[in-house]
């Protein structure tokens, strides 16, 4: 991306801003920074000569405090033209950034409202800005026809900064150019065109990114740069700085006219200019292929990709049946020795990031079709056989990228699994017993792959808790997991208490009276066993008999038992010298369980929990018990039962008594001794 930002020709300074799709405000702290060095702050300057002059910055920056009120679209409206047309303000000393910002703070709703919703109405309410002083303003930044005179230089900082806050503007303004007629798109285009060449591709390629708009016309459409951006960008010289403007500019036309063909019943882009979405979306399969090549090398012998985030919009958003995805499994075949934990090299980040991001933005596709405002055209719509094919082409990648040796990108992959089961596709079985088998499988001499397999289930903790067939598994892996958390061992401890405290987020603590009186061992373990022999067998089958809904309702007979467990497991916390960590994991799964539990369970609970507390003081044998997690534990207890408070403190008060009695805090010195630990 291009990074630029701000200082007119007689010293306008304002503060900087990142160009992207969505328009993030990022280095805020930068920002306040440079804003009040400019003697721009958040309140204004309000001096001695000018305070009878009524401040704009003052003011606008109260508005910005109120945009979370309603304001009527009528208001909205004429604010988004002041603040558009002030943004462009030249010959004074303005706070640039403050403008742009609040013209985008005016386009963007709060509460259950989406950008989309007001950038739609203020549309229809007939908002029209005037692109002209926009391009006038770039125009500062293209070579003067007098050599020896340029008047912006995008290598001076401060002229860097304009441009960027120009472009940010551009960006969300764009929408709202005058789309009566072809005017305004024919003189970007020509504009953009006339303007490029060596000399001033970098300023000119972010122009063209964010500023041509989303018009339609029966001769005419902003997909027509297409053919002129693919010419250029085939025959010039391969830099990741300029790769990504093309990207930016294809990824938010083609997001814009897909969105186009799913919320609108008779979209501009079909009814006048009769543009398809084809198997390659709105692209050609040369296109694609370029687009793909490019990225293979950007990948593997480059080891630098620009911006994951346009360019796998670009691809996602082009995918229309099994063409496109096929274009995807070559490349990852490509990729796979890259992935393979054996061979890291600077490309590990990159591939990491690609396969994370391609899943999570084709997730983004398949929710965004799922809202109510997709309508139209649902033959275009992602499906399950999409769904299916993506997983398979991505499932060896995921788990052998899993396994690398940097937490960083393999937490990378691990992520991924939860978009790709969030699908819901057909095969997600397959994912899911693959990692059930890898949770009961010991590795004695791989405590890594250990540690894998329980990130791997507590990212999709949720959809086991959800899924009936593997219901009956979840009380016996809790049950595995306690015994094997060890305050000594933080390796271990970690990932233990981090995957305990998944499931138990999504586990209500509660016995089944269909389960009750039941055995676990000879009841609910033949129907387990049986389950995981299936699955090594490679039959993946998810029907929930009647036989495994009986295993599951005699599984919920072990809460009990891992209650007990759990208890006796968190007071030997307290004489410990575990890491801070695994004091906050423990005590934050405590919190959780606590709020989960049924009445029953909960009751048992607390007789477990004060009986450790008041009647065994082993846990006390120490110098410095770590009384505080014991405090927080109880006191979360009594505020779920707050009649417990009394008996409780009638407790203590008796065994202080005991305690003085036998001479205990008798000493006087400024360090505790452990004899006085438990008074």
């Amino acid at each position: 991306m291009l990074h630029l930002s701000t200082l007119d020709d007689e010293g306008d300074e304002v503060s900087s801003q990142t160009i992207n799709v969505g328009g993030d405000r990022e280095e805020e702290e930068e920002e306040e920074e440079n804003d009040s060095s400019a003697g721009f702050g958040n309140g204004g300057k309000i001096n001695v000569k000018s305070s009878t002059i009524v401040n704009v910055t003052y003011w606008t920056t109260e508005l910005t405090k109120c945009l979370h009120f309603e304001i009527p679209v009528s208001l909205r409206k004429n604010l988004c033209v002041i603040y558009y047309h002030l943004a462009l303000v030249k010959g004074q000393r303005v706070n640039r950034s403050l403008f742009v910002d609040t013209f985008v703070d005016l386009l963007e709703a709060l509460g259950e409202q989406t950008f989309n919703d007001y950038r739609n109405v203020l549309k229809q309410k007939g908002l029209v800005l005037d692109y002209t002083p926009l391009l006038n303003f770039f125009l500062d930044f293209l070579p003067d026809p007098e050599a020896e005179y340029q008047k912006k230089d995008i290598n001076n900082e401060s002229d860097h900064k304009l441009l960027r806050i120009l472009l940010k503007l551009s960006h969300h303004s764009r929408t709202f150019f005058d789309d009566s007629n072809d005017r305004c798109l024919t003189e970007i285009s020509q504009f953009v065109t006339s303007s490029l060449s060596p000399n001033t591709v970098s300023v000119v390629l972010p122009i063209l990114a964010g500023t041509t708009p989303y018009h339609y016309f029966e001769n005419k459409s902003c997909m027509d740069m297409f053919k002129f951006v693919f010419a250029i960008w085939k025959n010039g010289v391969v830099s990741s700085s300029i790769d990504v403007q093309w990207y930016q500019f294809l990824s938010d036309i083609i997001f814009e006219g897909y969105n186009q063909l799913i919320t609108e019943e008779s979209p501009k882009i079909v009814s006048k200019s009769k543009i398809e979405f084809n198997e390659f979306g709105f692209l050609n399969e040369e296109q694609v292929d370029f687009i793909f090549n490019r990225l293979r090398i950007a990948l593997i012998k480059e080891c630098e990709v620009a911006s994951f985030t346009t360019i796998i919009t670009t691809l996602v958003y082009s995918i229309n049946g099994e063409k496109m995805l096929q274009k995807v499994k070559q490349l990852m075949d490509s990729l796979e020795t890259y992935i393979h934990p054996s061979n890291t090299g600077h490309w590990s980040q990159l591939c990491a990031k690609f396969v994370m991001t391609f899943i999570k933005i084709y997730h983004h596709r398949a929710k965004l079709e799922e809202e109510s405002l997709a309508l139209y055209r649902k033959d275009l719509y992602l499906n399950q056989n999409t769904h299916c094919i993506l997983v398979d082409i991505f499932q060896n990648a995921i788990f052998n990228g899993s396994l690398s040796k940097y937490s960083k990108f393999a937490t990378c992959y691990i992520s991924s699994l939860a978009y790709l089961i969030d699908l819901n596709p057909k095969n997600k079985i397959e994912l899911m017993d693959k990692i059930l088998i890898e949770i009961y499988t010991p590795y004695p001499h791989s405590i890594e792959r250990e540690i894998v397999a329980l990130k791997q289930f507590g990212r999709i903790s949720r959809f086991y808790c959800n899924t009936p067939i593997y219901r009956m598994h979840i009380t016996n892996v809790i049950t595995m997991i306690i015994n094997k958390i060890d305050p000594s061992d933080p390796d271990m401890g970690v990932p233990l208490l981090n995957c305990l405290l998944c499931i138990i987020s999504f586990t209500p603590l509660e016995i089944l009276d269909s389960g009750k009186d039941k055995d676990f061992y000879s009841s609910c373990q033949p129907y387990l066993e049986k389950h995981l022999m299936d699955i090594r067998a490679g039959i993946h089958d998810s029907a929930y008999t009647e036989e495994y809904k009986f295993a599951f309702e005699v599984s919920t007979t072990l809460f009990k038992p891992i209650v007990d467990s759990l208890v006796t497991k968190f007071f030997t916390f307290v004489s410990s010298k575990a890491e801070e960590t695994m004091f906050f994991k423990i005590t934050q799964l405590f919190l959780i369980m606590i709020e989960s539990m049924s009445k029953d369970v909960f009751d048992y609970f607390c007789e477990k929990f004060i009986s450790y507390l008041l009647d065994d003081s082993s846990y006390l044998n120490c110098l410095s018990p770590n009384v505080v997690i014991v405090a927080v534990v109880t006191g979360c207890m009594l505020k779920r039962n707050n009649k417990l408070f009394k008996p409780l403190i009638e407790s203590f008060a008796v065994n202080i008594d005991k305690e003085v009695e036998q001479h205990k805090g008798n000493v006087r010195s400024n360090e505790l001794h452990e004899r006085d630990n438990r008074l």
